[in-house]
């Protein structure tokens, strides 16, 4: 067996995210490859620690949220009573996602996949205003079955 390492998984589309003591696998290139056998499970992880971060919103977290919610760029915006180009410029990062739609977003894919917020409900806003941009999502991948978040 390979000796378990740390992993980047850019497959959900995000460039912060690693898997670490995961065991990875030979393919039949004789690459080495990192087999994920409960995507759902992990990306709701992935969906939990981007809710619970430390950062603003990114545009690729809003669209790895908004993908995993299997909403559209109109449904989310007719959701938040926004058009759907705006939406659309804040998953490219052509503009910041302001501090009150950041909530609302935050709120709206918390119920919507079933997340928690590690914090109180009325605790949000003061965890939003408090952070900086980015972050590293990091996953606990020692047990293939059950990813679980490592905490900053």
């Amino acid at each position: 067996m390979m000796e378990r390492q740390t992993m980047r998984y850019a497959a959900c589309g995000l460039d912060n995210v690693v898997i670490e003591g995961a065991a990875p696998m030979i393919d039949d290139n004789g690459d080495e490859v990192l087999m994920v056998p409960h995507v759902a499970r992990l990306h709701k992880v992935i969906a939990e620690d981007i809710i619970n971060a430390e950062t603003s919103l990114t545009g690729k977290e809003l669209r790895f949220l908004r993908t995993e919610a299997g909403w559209t760029q109109a449904e989310l915006a007719r959701s938040i009573q926004r058009e759907a180009l705006t939406v659309s410029r804040w998953e490219r990062g052509e503009c910041p996602i302001d501090l009150t739609t950041d909530f609302t977003l935050r709120v709206l894919f918390m119920e919507k996949l079933s997340l928690r917020f590690d914090g109180e409900m009325t605790d949000v806003i003061e965890h939003i205003v408090s952070r900086v941009d980015g972050h590293l999502i990091r996953i606990d991948g020692s047990d293939p079955t059950d990813p679980q978040r490592i905490a900053a």
